[in-house]
């Protein structure tokens, strides 16, 4: 069995998806979430998560070098059998509306709430998703493309919020400096390698791109930016705001945003930074609505993409009514939606690592 794709991406278009998959964890309250659990050492958290994962990263994409024509569902068929792959896909399929849906409701949410007029939370959901569901309908290349476009503004927006954070910054909120002390940075460092736990995306998008020096080139080169990224918006997070306050902001970004003063007007940097939540959110979606309809195509094996494509956005839309509000949305995505998609990347690196593995024993 042998996959030759016709749409070949280079190493830039490869590396936009995968930092905009992997820093989407910003938006959907990880700076919250670390100040919960690891308190002014959130940064030192997300230094240290991120070495160990750029480590297991190197590691995973060694063993996955010699079948990177074939796509992870390709992958589980040929080691594991076809019903084994129906089974898989589904449960990437779901995976992917979960995490897609979760994203559309929390952007919403924070977009109704900032809007200076009233607007209705479902309208504005309808909005996006329908935005979303027309990028996915243009195909894999399209969706690409459009990381490929807007990825860098939304990564300037970050440097630019880090900059400026420095001009209204206390030092003596980064202290202490261990936070609640070196075990609990230990035990929040394993914990949190799965703020990466989007790699999945790296065993889909190998079969595109062009050859594989250019694939590994742009996997660990997202990788460096990606944990750069993070660890930059967490450090100043922790800059800008004091412990216990850091765990009580649910819109952190947002709400830090509002903080930073640029212009000789005091203009909110938020006003900079909400176009380019909104976009790295609308990209996202309309990636897991597109893999999503890919995982079911894979199941259903016909060539109905499109119908699939607009299925799966009513199922993200459908998925969006299990929330109640953006606390419960929240508490949701950290206590289980991320522990399903660590889950199920998990089983993704293990089946590349066996189809491996079994090609050796050949």
């Amino acid at each position: 069995m042998s996959h030759k794709s016709i749409i070949n991406f280079g190493k830039y278009e490869t590396a936009a998806v995968l930092v905009n998959v992997f820093i989407i964890k910003i938006f959907l309250g990880l700076p919250w979430e670390l100040a919960k659990n690891a308190g002014t050492a959130g940064w030192i958290v997300s230094i240290i998560s991120g070495l160990i994962f750029f480590a297991l990263f190197y590691f995973i994409l060694s063993f996955y070098e010699k079948n990177e024509q074939f796509d992870v569902f390709e992958l589980a068929q040929m080691r594991f059998g076809e019903k084994f792959n129906a089974i898989f896909a589904v449960i990437v399929s779901l995976s992917f509306l979960i995490k897609g849906s979760l994203c559309l409701f929390v952007t919403s949410d924070i977009l109704v709430t900032v809007l200076p007029f009233d607007l209705p939370s479902r309208t504005c959901m309808f909005v996006l998703l329908f935005s979303a569901f027309f990028a996915a309908w243009r195909g894999l290349e399209g969706v690409v493309r459009l990381h490929a476009i807007f990825l860098p503004f939304v990564a300037l927006a970050f440097l630019f919020m880090v900059i400026v954070s420095f001009f209204h910054a206390n030092s003596a909120n980064i202290f202490p400096i261990l936070g609640f002390g070196v075990k609990n940075i230990a035990y929040s460092s394993l914990k949190y390698v799965g703020i990466y736990s989007d790699i999945i995306y790296v065993f889909l998008l190998a079969p595109h791109v062009k050859n594989k020096k250019v694939y590994k080139k742009a996997c660990l080169g997202a990788a460096i930016v990606s944990v750069f990224l993070i660890t930059a918006v967490i450090f100043s997070y922790n800059y800008i705001v004091s412990y216990p306050m850091g765990e009580k902001l649910l819109m952190p970004i947002y709400q830090v945003s509002r903080l930073l003063k640029t212009g000789a007007n005091s203009q909110g940097f938020e006003a900079f930074l909400l176009p380019e939540w909104i976009i790295s959110s609308l990209l996202y979606v309309s990636l897991s609505i597109y893999f999503a309809s890919s995982a079911i195509e894979n199941v259903l094996k016909n060539n109905k993409n499109k119908i699939y494509i607009l299925i799966s956005s009513i199922l993200i839309f459908l998925l969006t009514f299990i929330p109640n509000n953006l606390t419960n949305a929240l508490h949701l995505g950290t206590k289980y939606v991320n522990i399903f998609v660590i889950l199920v990347s998990c089983a993704s690196i293990l089946i590349c690592v066996l189809a491996r593995k079994a090609e050796k024993r050949l």
